[in-house]
């Protein structure tokens, strides 16, 4: 059988508040023993770069620009926001920049503020400098902003949790059944979340149920692409070497739901305690009621 069945963690495999109650607080009461301890790493100390980069370029485009001086015959020129791009090619996959830009709220910093360029980073280099590392993360948890090196630095401090024992990735007690079944049947299984690739095999690898690594094929997160967005799924079935139409999506969130369905997937909303139903989706109340599914409609 060549089908894939990718699957959402927050509100899917996953409780959400685990992730809101325990690896968030986590990762925010043990970030600066983190880095008194290992800021000096060259991984870590990379992400620190890119955390004062990504402040930097934040700052500029926050920065109301000098008015400019009226062209001849009064006309002003015209001049495109700092935090706008062309719309990208939706044959292509969007690049990191787009992907984590979509995922950060209004007026957060993103991976499209951060300078790609070598001119460009060379240019906010001593400004980046100035920056405060550490605030800029604080400030980031604190209003949950989706961004690449936010996201890396929460994955290694929730790294070094999972190896001392002290965290456990929670699944739905239904879960890990399902998911070992639904391999043995022969369909390949992926994870598509916001949270780093990293931090999604420590979940699977760390968790109550044990160790689910060996049953999930691949794992995306952001990089690949905003969640909503169909370009997104277009790239995972591509990385699969897959039609999209052979490929179903499970999330508890209608607009990646409608993202996959624009994709020219299959898809169906887990709709657990507290998630409101979509309509126009296929609703499922736990992964038992998805492996029916799974059989009736995607064998």
């Amino acid at each position: 059988m060549n089908r894939a069945l990718i699957f959402d963690i927050e509100g899917t495999t996953t409780s959400l508040a685990f992730v809101k109650e325990t690896l968030f607080p986590y990762a925010e009461a043990h970030l600066d023993a983190f880095l008194d301890t290992h800021g000096e790493r060259p991984d870590v100390a990379a992400v620190l770069r890119e955390v004062r980069r990504f402040g930097a370029a934040q700052q500029r485009v926050e920065t109301p620009p000098a008015a400019e001086a009226p062209t001849p015959g009064g006309a002003t020129p015209s001049t495109q926001p700092l935090d706008t791009a062309p719309s990208p090619d939706p044959a292509e996959p969007p690049s990191d920049s787009a992907a984590s830009a979509a995922e950060a709220p209004r007026g957060a910093p993103s991976d499209a503020a951060a300078p790609r360029d070598a001119g460009a980073a060379d240019e906010g280099e001593g400004e980046a400098a100035s920056l405060d590392p550490r605030a800029l993360l604080k400030a980031w948890m604190a209003a949950d902003v989706k961004v690449t090196p936010l996201k890396t630095l929460q994955g290694l401090i929730w790294e070094a949790g999972y190896a001392s024992g002290e965290l456990r990735g929670h699944l739905y007690d239904e879960v890990a059944p399902v998911v070992r079944s639904l391999c043995e049947r022969g369909y390949r299984l992926a994870i598509f979340s916001s949270g780093s690739v990293a931090a999604q095999r420590l979940l699977f690898g760390h968790s109550v149920a044990g160790d689910l690594t060996p049953y999930i094929e691949a794992y995306f997160d952001t990089r690949t692409g905003a969640k909503g967005e169909a370009v997104s799924y277009k790239a995972i079935a591509r990385a699969l070497g897959l039609p999209p139409a052979s490929c179903a999506f499970f999330s508890d969130i209608a607009s990646e739901l409608r993202g996959a369905d624009a994709a020219g997937m299959r898809s169906a909303q887990l709709v657990r305690p507290g998630t409101t139903p979509a309509p126009g989706q296929t609703h499922l109340s736990d992964f038992q009621a998805l492996n029916a599914w799974v059989s009736a409609h995607f064998a």
